[in-house]
């Protein structure tokens, strides 16, 4: 199973997963339990070495879906979450398909979904004022649906 992300989320104020993320991600030095046993024991062996570890220091993604993800389970909460291809069709492995103009429609919405996450890697591949979408890929098809002009809103090189 992989995570659930967390870039559209409504939980409710009473929310266990709610209360419970937060006393997880204030704590002073967290040792999230969704890590690697691996990973653990270096944030464990850092802190009895006298070292403050924050979640600066540990793995992307640890304080967002992971820890999300792992508290919804514990919760239980996660029987609400919507399937992938609601909100995030493509996973950011297969980031590829939003750029390709070989790629069909169908591949990348179904007919409940309601948004694809276009992740940094598929912005990379748009920076600068000379990229632009390629005719006929998902970027381009989604922006002729939507009349959005590409060339309106580039995203600045780095």
């Amino acid at each position: 199973m992989g995570s659930i992300n967390t870039g559209v989320l409504r939980l409710p104020a009473d929310s266990d997963c709610l209360a419970g993320l937060l006393k997880h991600l204030l704590a002073d030095e967290p040792t999230p339990p969704e890590l690697m046993p691996r990973k653990r024991r270096h944030i464990r062996q850092g802190r009895a070495a006298g070292r403050t570890i924050s979640y600066a220091e540990i793995d992307w993604g640890v304080s967002g879906p992971k820890a999300l993800t792992w508290m919804l389970r514990q919760t239980g909460e996660d029987l609400h979450a919507q399937p992938q291809h609601v909100l995030y069709p493509i996973p950011a492995g297969r980031n590829w398909l939003f750029l390709r103009p070989d790629v069909p429609l169908g591949r990348i919405e179904k007919e409940d979904t309601l948004s694809a996450h276009l992740f940094n890697t598929v912005k990379g591949g748009l920076r600068g004022a000379q990229a632009r979408p390629q005719e006929g890929c998902y970027i381009d098809r989604v922006c002729q649906r939507h009349a959005v002009d590409p060339n309106a809103f580039t995203i600045p090189g780095d």
